[in-house]
C-alpha cells in the first residue's frame, strides 16, 4: 500500500494561505467546509489550527532554543570577521562545550555530548541566511595585523600627498607600481573522470620558475608598458623578440628587481613616459622598500615633479590598487594561455623558456582587451580608497568592534566584547620581539612624500663600490648575431637593439675620489677594506 502523503505548510507560501483561510473563517467571511474545498486545505487541518491543536513541528525538537542558536551564530559570525572562521568540527565542539556547561546529556550526541557532522549541516541550513560554507585563503599574520589606526594615518597623509591647490589632482595623474611575477605553472582545473576514482591526474610539465615583470598604471586606467627581469647574467636578443611595443628587458642573477634596476626602469620607461603624456605634478605609490629610492631616483623624481608615496607597511592587499583589482584577472588569463601553449608543445618543452616569453606576453596583453585593463585598473583605486578618495574603502574591510546587535542582552554584550578582546589579541598581538627581516624599510609615514633628504637621513653617506659577484669566469663561445654583449645593467628593448656598442671599464678610483668630495668627508678604513676586497676580486677573476 502505497504511503500517504501529508502537506505540512512549512513553506512561506503555504503558511500565508493557510493564515489568510483561518482568519476569514474567524471573521465568519466564509465556512469551514467552504475553505476546505476552495483551497483544497484539509477541514481537519483547519479545525485543528482553530483549536491550536497539533500545531507543533513534526520530528525531534531541536537541542537548542531559538535564542542559544542565535547567539552562537551571532559568534560565528564574530570570530570568522576577524580572520579566525570556525569549520564544522569547531562548530561540533562549541555545541558539546555548550551543552556541558548547561549540564545538559544529549543521548543522540556521541561521547561527551559531540553533535555529529550532519547535525552542523542542518544548523548551517537552518540558518542559511546568515551562514554558508566557503573556501578560504591564508592571510599571513605580518597582513593581519594591519590596523584602523595605521589606515587612517596612511590616509590623513595621503590626503595631504594628493592635495594641490585646495583640491585632489586628476586621476591620470596618479600612479601606481608593482612587480609581480608571471610563473610556469598553469594550476589546477576541473576535469572528468570517472565516479569514485583516488587520484584524478592529467600530464602537464610544470616547474617553480618564474619572470619578474613591473607593471605600473594610473587610476585614469592607463597603463605605460611593462618591463621584464630575466634571472641570467646575460641577456640575449631572441628574448626581446616579439614582445609586446616598447617592453624593455633586463636581467639580474636573481631575477628579482633590485636598486639598479629599479633606477633604470624609473629613469628609462616610467620619466618618458610622463614627460610625455602628463602635465602636471605626478604621484607615484609603492611599496616602501629602501632600494626603490636611490638617491639617483629621488633626484630624478624631484626635477621632473614626481612626488613618491609609500604604502603602509604589510597592507598591499588592502591598499594596492594594481593587487586589489588588477593582477587577478590578468594571471587567470596567462595560466590559460600557459596551459594551451605547454598543450601544444606537447614533449618539446618541460618549461617555458625565454625565447617564448615575448611572444606569449603578447599574446596575454591582446587577449586582455585595453578595455579591461582600464576598468580593472578603476577598479582598484576605487577599492582602494585612492581615487576617488574614500578612506572608508578599506576601514570597511577591516574587523569592526562596535557593531553590537541592538536587540541583545547585557549578558551576551559582555561575552561579545570579551570575546571581541580576544581577537583582537589574536590578530594584532605584540609586535615588539619579531624579528627584523633583512629587506630595510625608509623611515617615512605611509602615504606622505619622500625627498632625497628623508633617503640620507635614512642611511649614512658611503662610497659605493664595484660588486664583482656578476663577474663570471667561464669562457663562452662568441655569439654576436645572437647576444648582447653589453655588461652593464641597464634595460635594452627590441627598438633600440641595434644602438647597444660595448662600453669600456671606467678608473674607479676617480670615481670614488669625487664620491667622497660630493659626499664631502673622508677615506675611512670601511672604504679602504672594501677597496682592497674589490682590487683583490678582480685579480682572482682576471682572464690569464
Amino acid at each position: 500500500m502505497p504511503k500517504r502523503k501529508y502537506r505540512r505548510y512549512e513553506d512561506r507560501e503555504d503558511k500565508v494561505l493557510l493564515d489568510k483561510v483561518l482568519s476569514m473563517i474567524k471573521s465568519g467571511r466564509i465556512s469551514r467546509t467552504r475553505a476546505a474545498n476552495e483551497f483544497h486545505i484539509s477541514k481537519g487541518t483547519i479545525i485543528n489550527r482553530l483549536k491550536s491543536q497539533h500545531c507543533g513541528k513534526i520530528g525531534r525538537p531541536f537541542v537548542f532554543s531559538k535564542e542559544e542558536e542565535n547567539a552562537m551564530v551571532a559568534h560565528i559570525l564574530k570570530v570568522s570577521e576577524w580572520g579566525y572562521p570556525f569549520s564544522r568540527v569547531d562548530l561540533q565542539h562549541l555545541a558539546s562545550e555548550f551543552l556541558n556547561r548547561k549540564g545538559v546529556k544529549v543521548p543522540q550526541f556521541q561521547e561527551g555530548n559531540l553533535p555529529t557532522l550532519k547535525w552542523c549541516t542542518k544548523f548551517i541550513r537552518r540558518h542559511e541566511n546568515m551562514l554558508s560554507s566557503r573556501m578560504c585563503q591564508n592571510l599571513k599574520t605580518s597582513k593581519a595585523q594591519v590596523s584602523p589606526d595605521t589606515i587612517k594615518a596612511y590616509f590623513d597623509a595621503l590626503q595631504i600627498t594628493l592635495t594641490e591647490n585646495n583640491d585632489f589632482i586628476s586621476p591620470d595623474r596618479i600612479f601606481n607600481y608593482d612587480e609581480t611575477n608571471l610563473s610556469d605553472d598553469p594550476g589546477t582545473k576541473k576535469y572528468i573522470f570517472k565516479k569514485g576514482v583516488k587520484y584524478p591526474e592529467r600530464i602537464r610539465d610544470s616547474t617553480k620558475s618564474s619572470v619578474s615583470i613591473m607593471f605600473c598604471g594610473s587610476a585614469a586606467g592607463k597603463i605605460i608598458p611593462p618591463y621584464v627581469v630575466y634571472k641570467a647574467e646575460k641577456i640575449w636578443l631572441t628574448w626581446m623578440e616579439g614582445g609586446p611595443p616598447n617592453t624593455r628587458y633586463n636581467r639580474s642573477k636573481s631575477g628579482w628587481f633590485d636598486a639598479t634596476i629599479f633606477t633604470d626602469w624609473f629613469l628609462n620607461l616610467f620619466v618618458p613616459y610622463v614627460k610625455k603624456y602628463i602635465n602636471g605634478r605626478v604621484v607615484l605609490l609603492g611599496d616602501n622598500l629602501s632600494s626603490h629610492f636611490t638617491q639617483e631616483v629621488l633626484s630624478s623624481a624631484e626635477r621632473n615633479n614626481i612626488t613618491f608615496a609609500c604604502l603602509p607597511k604589510n597592507a598591499t592587499h588592502l591598499t594596492q590598487p594594481l593587487d586589489v583589482g588588477f593582477y587577478g584577472p590578468l594571471k587567470r588569463r596567462w595560466r590559460e594561455i600557459l596551459d594551451n601553449w605547454k598543450q601544444s608543445q606537447k614533449k618539446n618543452s618541460q618549461t617555458i623558456q625565454k625565447d617564448h616569453f615575448p611572444r606569449l606576453l603578447k599574446k596575454l596583453t591582446e587577449v586582455v582587451a585595453p578595455n579591461n585593463y582600464s576598468q580593472n585598473l578603476i577598479s582598484g583605486f576605487k577599492k582602494c580608497g585612492i581615487s576617488p578618495f574614500n578612506s572608508k574603502e578599506v576601514l570597511n574591510r577591516l574587523p569592526q568592534e562596535n557593531n553590537h546587535d541592538q536587540n541583545s542582552t547585557p549578558a551576551s554584550t559582555m561575552v561579545s566584547s570579551i570575546v571581541v578582546d580576544m581577537l583582537k589579541n589574536m590578530r594584532y598581538g605584540d609586535n615588539s620581539d619579531a624579528p627584523k627581516k633583512r629587506r630595510s624599510k625608509v623611515n617615512v609615514q605611509a602615504g606622505a612624500s619622500i625627498s632625497v633628504e628623508d633617503l640620507l637621513l635614512n642611511k649614512p653617506p658611503q662610497v659605493s663600490l664595484p660588486s664583482c659577484s656578476t663577474v663570471s669566469t667561464k669562457k663562452r663561445p662568441k655569439k654576436s648575431s645572437k647576444k648582447n654583449e653589453s655588461d652593464d645593467q641597464s634595460s635594452v628593448s627590441e627598438e633600440d637593439i641595434h644602438y647597444m656598442d660595448s662600453s669600456e671599464d671606467e678608473n674607479w678610483e676617480t670615481y670614488c675620489e669625487k664620491q667622497l668630495k660630493e659626499q664631502e668627508r673622508e677615506w675611512s678604513s670601511d672604504d679602504e677594506r672594501l677597496w682592497q676586497n674589490y682590487l683583490t676580486q678582480s685579480k682572482k677573476m682576471k682572464p690569464s
